[in-house]
């Protein structure tokens, strides 16, 4: 089961408003879900008025070493889920750039237990379309990331973040 609760974060950076453990970073309230191994810690940055980052922080909350295979941290292509949708009442996604992101070979990534580490999502790379949309309308942010693993069993994290119209 997914220790989870629940609370609002706000901050002047449009943090993520979702299931969260109180957490911060960079002196912001951000998204943190976890598992029994690994925590994960989201936060959207707007770094200027046409871009979009999803920051992602993984920790391993255990004391044993977590493998993750080449191509599926967070930050990794087709990694994460992550689906943009307006706010309309037909709930149309936008387009995703797609790339052959095939994970490349090779030893898996080795997290030590307590180790963090870090990478990011550029939005408007992956959605061309997301400036667009946002000038025109809210859009909603949906996340979901399990990470493939031999051996135990790992369970699946996500939530939800309101990208607020450019005004």
């Amino acid at each position: 089961m997914t220790n989870i609760k629940i609370s609002l974060a706000f901050s002047s950076v449009a943090c993520v408003l979702i299931p969260l453990i109180p957490e911060t970073w960079c002196g912001e309230r951000v998204a943190v879900a976890q598992t029994k191994t690994l925590e994960l810690a989201l936060h959207l940055e707007r770094r200027n008025e046409t871009n979009l980052v999803l920051q992602a922080r993984l920790t391993n909350v255990s004391t044993n070493v977590v493998a993750i295979p080449l191509g599926y941290l967070p930050w990794d292509r087709y990694a994460m889920s992550v689906v943009l949708v307006e706010t309309d009442p037909t709930s149309v996604p936008i387009k995703q750039q797609r790339v052959i992101a095939d994970p490349p070979p090779g030893e898996p990534h080795r997290i030590e237990g307590g180790q963090t580490i870090e990478g990011e999502i550029d939005l408007n790379k992956r959605y061309p379309e997301l400036y667009g949309k946002l000038k025109k309308g809210e859009m909603l942010l949906f996340w979901s990331y399990k990470y493939p693993s031999e051996g135990h069993s790992v369970e699946r994290v996500g939530g939800w973040r309101l990208l607020e119209q450019i005004k």
